[in-house]
């Protein structure tokens, strides 16, 4: 059962690439870029000592350690990319009603082609959703994982 489940999953992949069109690859950069975003700013520290670089300074013991600043330039990024999805996934599913309409006008509204190239217009909005929704959902426990992290460091010093 489990030797069978990767050859099922990629199968899934090349269905939804063969049929969401070639906005799938837009879209599952998008996935790859937030979560690439997600995780690096997961594993990364967050706070350091205060190192100053002036020779006569107070010990590092009574210095208070601060945070880097970063600006969350990441997390606007995220979020942006986040916001952009869904309307990525709704350009997909434009060019594929536009693609059926091409296909009624040539085969009339009968054709077996309508229903075969019917996936090409729901898959791409599908596959946005859960990709937002999942950047969504990472970057929540990002942010709940640096307010723990910004109250520990309170409490310390």
């Amino acid at each position: 059962m489990i030797s069978n489940f990767l050859p099922n999953q990629i199968f899934k992949f090349q269905y939804i690439f063969q049929n969401g069109g070639l906005i799938m690859i837009v879209i599952f950069g998008l996935a790859f870029t937030i979560w690439a975003l997600l995780l690096l700013d997961f594993f990364k520290k967050g706070y350091r000592n205060y190192n100053s670089p002036h020779k006569y300074t107070k010990p590092l013991d009574i210095i208070p350690k601060k945070r880097i600043a970063d600006n969350g330039k990441n997390k606007v990024l995220v979020k942006t990319l986040i916001s952009i999805c869904p309307l990525i996934g709704l350009l997909g599913s434009t060019t594929g009603m536009v693609t059926i309409f091409n296909i009624i006008e040539l085969y009339g509204t009968d054709a077996p082609q309508v229903g075969l190239s019917l996936p090409r217009v729901v898959i791409p909005t599908l596959v946005s959703l859960i990709v937002s929704l999942s950047g969504l959902v990472g970057l929540k426990l990002i942010e709940k994982k640096h307010k723990l992290h910004y109250r520990v460091n309170q409490d310390e010093v």
